[in-house]
């Protein structure tokens, strides 16, 4: 990514962005990288990135008696901005979220609320005066996620430098710097090349940590509208949040009517068995990684792939049901007003990418050639107002509809495709794209 701080003073993201009418905190006119493009298609992602703009500076503001805290701060923007445009949304609720709870008022000790976009660290009073530490993190970027989730010894509670021990050997030390707790993993002397019992592999809880407001009874974030619903929440009010990035999180959430497409279905008892089990009576787990999971029936055959995928730049679940006869495709995405997980409809183009097989795989939306994506887009169109007709309309109706078919040039579809074949013959991504686009509308 070329340099992109030069104007921090003046707006914490950005000083470059590309495309039409979203207002986003940054000249939308000259955009180039992948993150810029994807915040200015999106009205959703505009205001998020307005919203983190105001809320960096009055972090600044509250951090102005601390130039350690400043420059703290200004680096976890630049890894905000460095992860581009994957699972964005999420990212950007939660760097919104984190930014708002920063806390600037001083503090004695270690006590209190310790966060960062990606987790966070809590140290509460217990019935003897020790601290009591919880902690968990979620670092990395998908299909590499390392999640990190500490229950060690309680320590000192008028001190600003403490050690926790972990049955592992490990040792987490917390050291308070004004507004910022230092974390560091210890490895044990007898081991010192060993991995974390509380990360998986590659996770470490160490990093430097801002002083936070308790947000849980602060209002949600309001981003949701009728093309793009909130899909998570912030780690900013509670430290275990970030395990959402998980896929059997998710799966957890997931509706039995997921399930219809296979052979017999499944009811809870069955999923419960996969998930704390790795097996059921008539499935068993095949993998099980940070964002994706594979069912297996045994009898009949049946294949259910559950992936982690980044829709219309939301955190949701691709469903992928594989028998004898048929693959069937379904998005869940979470809701506002559910704990359960809810169907999510996807434009034909974004089917055509995410179910074009590996050609495709970790594919951006904004790769996708704009005239590939015009003619997608107009074959939906076509295929919706082609859908309307019928004998049963008026002439008004049927006058109205043939006019909206004409204007869409519905007719010449066929000769742009075999156009966009030839002009792209040599990429196999957009080859696959096209396939599976007259896949999907011959379903």
């Amino acid at each position: 990514m070329k340099p992109l701080f030069s104007c921090f003073a003046t707006s914490v993201l950005l000083c470059a962005t590309a495309h039409v009418h979203a207002a986003a905190s940054f000249d939308c006119a000259k955009a180039s990288t992948a993150f810029e493009k994807a915040v200015c298609k999106s009205e959703v992602l505009s205001k998020l990135d307005q919203q983190i703009a105001q809320a960096y500076q009055q972090a600044r503001e509250r951090l102005a008696a601390e130039p350690a805290s400043l420059a703290a701060l200004l680096q976890v923007q630049r890894d905000y901005l460095r992860k581009g445009d994957v699972f964005l949304q999420t990212r950007m609720e939660n760097q919104l979220e984190f930014l708002r709870g920063i806390d600037g008022t001083p503090r004695q000790g270690l006590a209190g609320l310790w966060n960062l976009p990606t987790g966070g660290i809590s140290l509460t009073a217990d019935q003897k005066g020790k601290l009591e530490i919880t902690a968990s993190t979620t670092t990395g970027t998908p299909p590499n996620f390392y999640n990190c989730e500490w229950e060690g010894s309680p320590v000192s509670a008028a001190v600003d430098t403490a050690k926790s021990t972990e049955g592992g050997g490990w040792t987490l030390r917390l050291t308070r710097k004004g507004s910022l707790l230092v974390a560091e993993d210890i490895p044990p002397v007898q081991d010192p090349n060993s991995q974390p019992s509380y990360c998986t592999t590659g996770g470490r809880l160490a990093g430097v940590y801002f002083a936070s407001k308790d947000m849980s009874n602060v209002p949600k974030i309001k981003t949701a509208n009728k093309s793009a619903t909130k899909t998570t929440g912030s780690s900013a009010s509670s430290t275990n949040t970030n395990s959402k990035y998980y896929v059997t999180q998710l799966i957890k959430s997931l509706p039995l009517s997921a399930f219809e497409n296979t052979n017999d279905g499944m009811d809870e008892t069955e999923l419960n068995d996969l998930l704390n089990r790795g097996q059921s009576d008539n499935w068993q787990v095949k993998s099980l990684a940070n964002t994706r999971a594979e069912f297996v029936a045994k009898v009949p055959f049946c294949v259910v792939d559950l992936t982690m995928v980044e829709m219309d730049h939301k955190t949701m679940l691709q469903v992928i049901t594989s028998n004898r006869r048929e693959v069937t495709h379904s998005y869940w995405q979470s809701s506002n007003t559910n704990k359960a997980l809810v169907p999510y409809y996807p434009t034909l183009l974004m089917r055509a990418v995410y179910e074009g097989g590996k050609e495709l795989q970790n594919t951006p939306m904004s790769d996708v050639p704009d005239d590939i994506a015009k003619y997608v887009n107009t074959g939906e169109a076509c295929q919706h107002w082609s859908g309307e007709v019928s004998d049963d309309l008026s002439p008004a109706r049927k006058q109205e509809i043939t006019k909206a078919i004409a204007k869409l040039g519905c007719t010449k579809q066929n000769a742009v495709d075999k156009t966009l074949r030839s002009k792209y013959a040599k990429d196999p991504r957009w080859i696959a794209l096209l396939n599976r686009y007259k896949g999907i509308l011959g379903d």
